[in-house]
Parts: C-alpha cells; structure tokens; sequence
C-alpha cells in the first residue's frame, strides 16, 4: 500500500504540466488541488513515517524553514492568500512523502516513476501539440513547452517549468542507467536485475531542449557533466560508449530533420544563448531580482519579516505596474529565481534559516558521497539548485517530487534484517586477542549499494 501510493504520487508530480492541457482538450476543470489530492494517500501514509524514521527531513535546518513558511501565512491576514496556502502545501508535504520513501527503502522506485511520469507527460505534450498544429510534427515540437489552448489563444504552461522538470528527470534517468548496469555487475551468476534503458535520458534531455529555455539548459549541463566525468570509471567504459553512441545517432537525426525540412531543432535556444542583451539582463530577470531588492529594503517589517508567504507575486506586479488585459488587475509576477523569491517572503530571519538548510544540504551531500564512492547526489543537486537560480521551483508542484528525493537521498535508510543486529550495541565490549597487523595494499574502492541511493 505505501509503494502504491509513492508511485502514484510520483507519476503524478512527473504529469502535472499535462493536465491543463489535458482539461481543456477534454471540457473539464482539473485544478492543482487535484495532483495534491493524489499525493495525499502518500502524505497520509508518511506522516507516521515521519515520526517513526530518523530521517534528514527532521534535522532542525529543514524543520526550521518549514515552520518558516507556517509563520509567513500570518503576514496575509485579512487579504485572500490561496496562493500561500498551497505553497505551504507544497513545502510541507516533502517531509512525511521523503519520511515514507527511506522507511520503504524506495528511493529508485520513486525516481523511476517521476522519470516515466515525466517522459509520458513530455509525448502527451508533443501530441497534443501535433493534433492542434497544420504544419506537421516537426513544427510542432517547438510548441509543447507553452501547452497552447486547443483554440490557440491561451497558452497554459510555462516552457521554463517545464524545460527544468525534464532537466531533472533526464539526470535522474541516468542514474538509474549507471546504477542498474553495477546492479547486473554485482549479480553475475545470478538473476540481474532489469536495466534501466539510457533512451529515457535521451528523450527527455531533447525535450529540455526543445522548450528553449536557457535554466533549464544549463541546469541539465551541470547535473550531466558531473555524471559523465566522474560518474564512469574504468569498469563503465561500455557505458561511457553506449552514450557516446546514442547521442550520435540523436546528432544525426537531428541534422537529418534539419536537411529535410530546413527547421533547425536548436534554432531558437541559439538564438536566445546569442542575444547579448538577454545574457546581460538573464532575459529580463535582473531588473525584477533589483526591483525585489527595492521593496525588500523599503520599510523594516519587510526588511527582517518580509512579505509572507504566497504574497510575493501580487506584489511585486503591483510594485512594477504590470497589468492584465483589462488594465486594472495586477499581473502576478514572481522573482524567477527560488533564492530571491525566499528572501523577499520571509526577510532576514528567513534567510538564515535557508543559508542554515543549504549549508547542511551541501555539506552531508558532499560527505555521503565520498563516503559511497559516487556522484549521484552532488549531481541531482547541482541541477536542482541551478534550476532554481532561474525559476521559483519550491513553491509549484514539480517541488512535491524533487523535494522529498533530494531529503530521502540525504538520509540513511532504518536498517533491517542482518544490518539491524549488526547496529545493536553491544552489552560489553568483546575481549579480541592482539593480532600483528600486516600492512597490505589498499583495496580498490568501490561504490556501497547497501544504502538508500548508492
């Protein structure tokens, strides 16, 4: 029953972008409360869990930021705050899905199903995009980061959201392809395991592309140069070939569909890397991150408190001037950037609680790391954090997911069975007989696959 509501959540959180698309094209109303609603069997379930499980979820760092959030949702009293109030869904609910996933030693299993929800849900796009576009497929794959209506006048997602999702999954897809392949090493002579196909990394790393969006971009470069460098060692060199191979064929198909139809796939990520004006500005994000400056010092409240939770981009568009159609109700406008948007919530106090939580975050990624022999989690956070450098990734659904991955990663499983006696103090120490030690070479290391994620 756990397992079963973990991969319903995750393949849930991986679909989320689809499902406006998804209402429209079939005449019905299916809001946000509806993903948090098939999440809830797994926040139910892991809200024991939480209490049950030593967890990284319940160090002070990451409580203390939660609480943070509970507290910002005073500052809109008296002022409708929906918003704040499904951004502190969002955040909390991280804690018992993370508590679940290391009591259920699941962490594969719920990366894998986030990484399938997100590959459906990008073809989904791409479809629905090609049923809606007279020019053909080709063209239409430079449309399905913005969902358009399926009368074309409203466009019902964000291609920056969208492009960092399928970052992330493309990075976690090859963990789980150079995790499985050790797996089938270490079970020579038995029953291998199943390998995870490295087409999953490749077919979302093209829809990262396709949306165009620069965060994601490079998110996706951070996360996959530190897989391939120091992911493969010398016993993956067939790894290291198999990805050189495939990413040849994607390079000729690409320059095929190039040649054929004269439509440059990387045409418009180009001509957005190229923009000088762009770069200089981080496509207008500079001017909004000094105006959130601006109101963040203008009075002492918001200086040390900030502006609570939710109420961010309300104000921030008012402070602006941007307006809807109508010219009279003010655009919502956020920071674009999860750091800054953080900081102009929750003002001082809550940025140390956040400086506090990254410190932590870094610092026992680095060690568990070095201690299993590998690179996964510096990999899966250098791509989550750029990501959220570009776009406020805590405070939207795609969070529900990434967010208690990236907890249960940093948290030893509860142990059990052989590991759970070998854990047990002893009652007195055991008398051992002094043996000479011979001093032998070091034996080569090798990355631990007894833990959550190594």
């Amino acid at each position: 029953m756990d397992k079963l509501a973990l991969r319903v959540a995750m393949f849930t959180v991986g679909m989320h972008f689809v499902f406006p698309r998804l209402a429209d094209a079939f005449g019905v109303h299916l809001s946000q409360l509806l993903v948090l609603g098939l999440c809830l069997p797994a926040v139910m379930l892991g809200s024991m869990s939480f209490w049950r499980v030593a967890s990284f979820g319940r160090s002070w760092p990451v409580v203390l930021c939660v609480a943070v959030a509970w507290i910002g949702l005073a500052y809109g009293a008296g002022r409708t705050n929906n918003r704040g109030l499904l951004n502190v869904a969002y955040v909390t609910s991280t804690l018992p899905i993370a508590a679940l996933i290391v009591e259920r030693r699941c962490w594969w299993l719920c990366a894998r199903m986030f990484v399938i929800g997100s590959a459906f849900a990008m073809c989904l796009a791409i479809w629905f995009e090609y049923v809606l576009c007279t020019s053909g497929i080709v063209k239409s794959l430079y449309r399905f980061g913005n969902l358009w209506s399926a009368d074309g006048d409203l466009r019902l997602a964000n291609p920056n959201l969208i492009g960092n999702q399928l970052a992330l999954a493309a990075v976690l897809a090859l963990v789980l392809y150079l995790r499985d392949g050790n797996r089938r090493k270490a079970h020579q002579g038995t029953a291998a395991p199943a390998q995870f196909s490295l087409a999953w990394t490749l077919l979302l790393s093209m829809g990262c592309m396709l949306t165009a969006s620069r965060g994601a971009f490079v998110s996706w470069a951070g996360g996959m140069t530190i897989l391939v460098l120091w992911g493969m060692d010398s016993r993956q060199s067939r790894k290291a070939r198999d990805l050189v191979a495939f990413c040849g064929v994607m390079f000729a198909v690409m320059l095929f569909v190039a040649a054929a139809t004269g439509f440059q796939p990387w045409q418009t990520l180009q001509a957005r890397l190229e923009s000088p004006e762009k770069l200089l500005s981080a496509s207008g994000r500079l001017p909004i991150w000094i105006s959130a400056y601006e109101l963040w010092t203008a009075d002492l409240k918001t200086l040390l408190f900030g502006l609570g939770t939710g109420l961010v981009p309300e104000t921030l568009g008012a402070y602006l001037g941007h307006l809807t159609a109508d010219g009279v109700t003010t655009l919502p406008t956020d920071t674009h950037n999860s750091f800054v948007e953080w900081g102009l919530s929750f003002g001082l106090l809550g940025m140390v609680a956040g400086v506090c939580l990254l410190w932590g975050v870094f610092r026992r990624t680095r060690l568990l790391d070095r201690r299993d022999g590998i690179v996964y989690r510096q990999a899966i956070l250098v791509c989550f954090c750029t990501a959220s450098m570009t776009y406020v990734t805590v405070f939207y659904i795609f969070f529900c997911a990434a967010g208690p991955l990236i907890l249960a990663m940093l948290s030893d499983p509860p142990p059990s069975g052989p590991a759970a006696v070998a854990h047990r103090p002893h009652r007195r120490p055991e008398l051992v007989p002094a043996v000479r030690h011979v001093r032998t070479a070091p034996p080569a290391r090798q990355p631990n696959y007894g833990n959550l994620i190594s």
